[in-house]
């Protein structure tokens, strides 16, 4: 078994390619009390020459900047300059990164991921959006309509996979131990719904949870990987 493949959102996802038909933008925001925020923001630009660039481009836009609008709302209560008088200090920090998992003429698939932080917090909270369209209308790939859903088993069997991935390179008591946070496992509909993201590839479906979606902050944001060879069974054959 594959295992976990990452655990944090500042490593690469293995087993996808480097695909040349995009590029990189950085954005650097500008607001009142901008001394105060730290923004590491990083997003792909899909070229004009793959179909339904615009779409997918435009999506990404709304998306990285509904996190910025979020970041800097706190300035709609806190004034950052009474914040260190009274606290002794105020920041907002923002990093935004994403992973380019399939560019191709079939599926666009990709993560934006991000991780935000406040002053006087622990440490910094993370979570990854899935963003998947198929290229032949550009409409969004929707995930769960891989499977026959006229066959119950897929919940089962996808559960499994993924309790298959997460303990590979642990033990049995070590596994059950960390999952005991998810007790039962979530089905697949349950992730979907909220909060793990989703990416499509050749080699299979991406499982990228959140912080302490699954188990806890010490084993990071897992990503796992579910082969189509070992999903065959319940997918939608059409």
């Amino acid at each position: 078994y594959r295992g976990v493949l990452r655990t944090s959102i500042l490593q690469s996802v293995p087993l996808v390619y480097d695909f040349k038909n995009y590029t990189e933008k950085v954005i650097n925001p500008d607001h009142e009390y901008i001394e105060y925020f730290g923004y590491d923001i990083r997003i792909p630009v899909i070229a004009d020459s793959q179909k339904c660039s615009n779409e997918v481009n435009s999506t990404i836009e709304i998306t990285v900047n509904n996190l910025i609008d979020d970041t800097k709302s706190v300035l709609e209560f806190t004034n950052p300059e009474e914040a260190v008088e009274e606290w002794g200090g105020f920041s907002e920090w923002l990093l935004i990164d994403y992973d380019i998992v399939e560019l191709s003429e079939e599926v666009i698939s990709l993560f934006i991921s991000y991780s935000t932080y406040s002053f006087g917090a622990a440490h910094p909270i993370s979570a990854t959006i899935g963003l998947n369209y198929l290229a032949e209308n550009c409409s969004k790939f929707e995930i769960q309509k891989l499977f026959d859903t006229s066959n119950t088993d897929y919940e089962d069997l996808t559960s499994q996979e993924m309790l298959n991935q997460l303990c590979a390179n642990a033990t049995k008591d070590d596994c059950e131990i960390f999952l005991t946070f998810s007790d039962p496992f979530p089905t697949l509909t349950e992730l979907l719904d909220c909060c793990s993201a989703f990416a499509v590839s050749e080699f299979g479906l991406f499982v990228q949870f959140w912080e302490y979606e699954v188990s806890g902050y010490a084993q990071g944001s897992e990503l796992i990987l579910l082969p189509w060879y070992d999903l065959v069974s319940v997918l939608d054959k059409n």
